[in-house]
């Protein structure tokens, strides 16, 4: 039944104002009490006996993860304020934002960062060198073994929380309150140099798109995180940084909120650039695109990747 309803959201996204209240309407509420209080919201008691059946059996923890996702997708942003309220308020653990982003920093401490300083761009692209060939290789063997310990239900759970990411962050209000409290892009960004499936890079990227296009701001963050992945690594070399980005300063930081940043074992992840300092992904999303998406004949790493070029060149030229 969940999946039913989550493929008729994906054909009508309108149909999600149903089940949630317009966001519209919560901040209407709030405005007319002239109060401090915490805004609530009224869910479709189809959505709450969903979550309630999901406290019973965890089997459908990613089923009601994939519903509120799509439940996020409604047409102008209209119920990702009301989301983005459902799972603060959540009474279940794992429907949480705090929890959704422990995961992805317990999925990024599977493997370790690759930080290299003064990488040239062939060397960082992989593109004219053998090496680039083996990162590619590397990455596939990595990825079979982080498979083999996630689980299939696990890389959907993942995907659905990025879809639930791009979802809340359509409206802009609620996207900066998932940026001030978790600061999402730097811990995208990050995933993103995991050896993981094309379809969840493609949500990944979509999620960013979508925090992107809510500000020039949060554009400009993007395009710096762009350079010191290198992930275009030709395209944004040292002439070609956007203006913009060197006006943020070479060393400008970006750190992860200390409330939630800690994976399995206890173990904090700080993501932090230092002057002069690079952190590469190896063989960028150019080998990803030619080795990973060709061989797997999936092309969702380039639907998301062309979103966030579009979100990006949305704020004009750089």
């Amino acid at each position: 039944v969940l999946k039913m309803y989550c493929v008729m959201l994906d054909i009508h996204p309108s149909f999600a104002e149903k089940f949630m209240s317009h966001t519209e309407e919560i901040r209407a509420h709030a405005t007319a009490r002239h109060t401090g209080g915490v805004d609530r919201v009224q869910a479709h008691p189809f959505v709450v006996k969903a979550i309630e059946a999901s406290f019973k059996d965890e089997i459908l923890v990613v089923s009601v993860l994939k519903l509120i996702a799509s439940l996020s997708h409604a047409p102008l942003g209209a119920t990702a304020y009301s989301v983005y309220l459902l799972m603060r308020d959540s009474r279940h653990v794992q429907l949480r934002w705090n929890r959704f982003f422990d995961t992805i920093d317990q999925v990024a401490l599977l493997q370790g960062a690759v930080v290299g300083a003064g990488l040239d761009g062939d060397m960082a692209g992989g593109a004219n060198n053998t090496g680039g060939t083996m990162d590619i290789q590397q990455q596939q063997m990595q990825q079979s073994r982080i498979l083999s310990e996630l689980g299939a239900s696990d890389i959907q759970g993942l995907e659905s929380i990025m879809k639930l990411i791009a979802g809340v962050c359509s409206d802009a209000h609620t996207a900066q309150l998932i940026i001030d409290q978790y600061r999402p892009s730097p811990r995208l960004f990050l995933l993103l140099t995991r050896a993981l499936p094309v379809t969840l890079k493609g949500e990944i990227f979509k999620a960013l798109a979508a925090i992107a296009r809510c500000s020039a701001l949060n554009a400009v963050e993007i395009w710096q995180l762009v350079h010191q992945y290198r992930l275009l690594p030709q395209a944004l070399g040292t002439a070609a940084v956007p203006a913009a980005v060197k006006a943020l300063g070479a060393a400008s930081t970006f750190r992860l909120p200390s409330s939630a940043v800690t994976g399995g074992g206890g173990v904090a992840i700080q993501h932090q650039q230092q002057p002069g300092q690079l952190t590469v992904w190896p063989g960028g999303v150019r080998a990803e695109l030619r080795e990973a998406e060709s061989t797997s004949g999936c092309y969702a790493l380039t639907d998301g990747f062309l979103q966030l070029i579009d979100a990006l060149l949305s704020h004009g030229p750089i």
